[in-house]
């Protein structure tokens, strides 16, 4: 009987495993750049007021992200991980949590934007008014996290880590080009601007998205349509109601958007859409 643990080294296995990493940690590196070059190119042209403005409707932006995206984005390596063996099941997971990203996101993002200005009203001090903008802007750019946001985790999922890396520079160089371009126009717009990031790589990474997962576009679109008819919706109910509501308090205003909104949400999703929620929500429940 062996009493002392022998040692071994396999070169090969640890060459692939250093590889494999760094090349998450690039990709994820230049993810993590993306935020800290836009509040650098809005302190450069409009000064560290705007930085500071951008700063907080940044945390009450995140807010909406910590408590609707994270904890689905978790599942997102661990179920492909384990799937990677069936094109079938691949395909099924990335529909089922692209479909329920979006159902509990858009909503969010969306229904923040509606609010900005109450909630800033309601939470921040009169000289914080420019905030609103600024979380108007970056809860419109939520339109576009149930396409983007899982892009990383997939490519991490299917061992596509060259493509981690090139797409995540390839986002944050379309995030600075987008906000240069509109720079001239204010601080807010220059902020959409950071849009263009995530809408190239809906053009140009969705594809190699939809090839690795197995999955055809129509078949994704179909899965998408419920949430964004939905919330299209609820964004025009609430508009509808703006020219009713004006002049009453902030509190009231909030209050009143947000049971509009919820309902017009939920009962068109009743209405129209309730049994591929459900299947959504299926998917979550079985893990």
């Amino acid at each position: 009987t062996r009493f002392l643990p022998s040692v071994s080294f396999d070169p090969a296995a640890s060459r692939t495993w250093f590889s494999a990493t760094s090349r998450i940690f690039a990709g994820q590196s230049l993810a993590s750049a993306t935020p800290r070059a836009i509040d650098l190119l809005i302190g450069v042209f409009f000064g560290v007021a705007a930085v500071g403005y951008l700063r907080v409707a940044t945390k009450l932006n995140e807010l909406a992200v910590s408590l609707l995206v994270n904890p689905l984005g978790q599942l997102w390596v661990v179920l492909l991980t384990r799937a990677r063996e069936s094109k079938e099941s691949m395909s099924a997971i990335f529909l089922q949590l692209s479909s329920l990203v979006s159902l509990t996101a858009l909503p969010g993002f969306i229904g923040l934007a509606l609010v900005s200005r109450e909630l800033v009203a309601l939470v921040l001090k009169p000289e914080y008014a420019p905030v609103a903008d600024m979380l108007m802007v970056l809860g419109w750019l939520g339109l576009l996290v149930p396409l983007n946001n899982s892009r990383n985790a997939i490519f991490t999922a299917t061992r596509r880590f060259n493509k981690l890396i090139v797409f995540s520079a390839a986002d944050l160089l379309a995030t600075v080009a987008g906000m240069l371009l509109l720079s001239q126009f204010g601080s807010s717009v220059m902020l959409a601007g950071a849009g263009l990031g995530p809408i190239m790589m809906i053009i140009f990474a969705m594809p190699m998205i939809l090839q690795v997962t197995h999955t055809e576009w129509r078949d994704l679109v179909k899965s998408l349509v419920p949430p964004y008819v939905a919330v299209l919706a609820m964004a025009l109910g609430v508009f509808a109601l703006e020219p009713f509501i004006v002049g009453y308090p902030p509190l009231q205003t909030l209050l009143i958007k947000a049971a509009v909104g919820a309902a017009i949400y939920l009962g068109m999703l009743g209405a129209f859409f309730r049994r591929s929620v459900f299947a959504s929500f299926k998917l979550v429940a079985a893990q």
